[in-house]
């Protein structure tokens, strides 16, 4: 019966120990993939929802959210509205109307390239990955490395079969989400 005992433990101990290092490879694999297509992110198009939500309600719109890394030019287009922003200027046009402004750190933050940016460099981050007949997803935050009173902590999530971003999160200061981007389409440019 010891025998019998000791054996069984053995086998228990064996199976345990095998689960764990799939999950932790299965986490590795993740985070090579995601580092692969992210650190040195290329161009991209995306067609989002963005939620902007106050102490009094919220806002929805739909955009087109670009990046070329080229020009290092970054774009968002809603409707008539089209927003460029560069290392040098912020460019609105609604219309014939034009309004130039030097860049701000709150331009960025529904920008893929801006949180992973932060992720790469903050000293708060972490990852989870989460699987379900539903969902595989890996979740990513991190504080924002030069936090603003709108963007001091954000969340991503990212499709762990494709790599694609899925959703992203911004919250304040005082840890209130102000904006979720839910990437509805997200595909990186070819580059010439």
């Amino acid at each position: 019966m010891k025998k019998f005992l000791i054996c069984a433990s053995v086998i228990l101990l064996l199976i345990s120990t095998a689960g764990c290092g799939k999950n932790t490879q299965k986490t590795e694999n993740i985070y090579s993939a995601i580092h692969s297509v992210y650190y040195d992110i290329g161009s991209y198009n995306a067609l989002c929802s963005v939620t902007a939500y106050t102490q009094g309600g919220q806002n929805t719109y739909k955009c087109n959210v670009s990046y070329q890394k080229d020009k290092g030019m970054f774009t968002v287009e809603s409707d008539d509205m089209k927003i460029s922003i560069d290392k040098n200027k912020t460019l609105i046009s609604k219309g014939e109307n034009m309004l130039e402004t030097p860049p701000g750190e709150n331009d960025m933050y529904m920008f893929v390239n801006t949180f992973f940016k932060s992720y790469y460099e903050s000293e708060s981050t972490s990852m989870i990955s989460a699987a379900s007949k539903k969902n595989d997803t890996t979740l990513l935050e991190c504080d924002v490395i030069n936090p603003t009173n709108a963007a001091a902590h954000m969340k991503l999530w990212i499709n762990s079969k494709t790599v694609l971003p899925q959703k992203m999160q911004v919250y304040d200061k005082n840890d209130f989400m102000n904006t979720e981007i839910v990437f509805e389409k997200f595909e990186f440019a070819k580059e010439l």
